[in-house]
């Protein structure tokens, strides 16, 4: 119920900011985060947590809070 007239969205995820970035430059569109999206749980579905492993460990190897 709250309504201001100005609001600041802020982070330190380098991975939400990027996506953010994508976003405001048109990179990134709901279409290919949708298309992302469903490929992804496809994969999920059919290869389970052998998938959730590989995909955690990929976003692990390029995250590094501190940079």
């Amino acid at each position: 119920n709250v309504s201001p007239q100005r609001t600041f969205v802020g982070d330190s995820n380098r991975h939400v900011i990027r996506f953010y970035e994508g976003i405001s430059s048109a990179e990134v569109s709901p279409e290919s985060v949708r298309d992302f999206l469903e490929r992804e749980g496809a994969l999920l579905q059919e290869v389970g947590q052998e998938h959730y492993y590989k995909v955690r460990e990929r976003f692990n190897e390029f995250w590094h809070p501190f940079d």
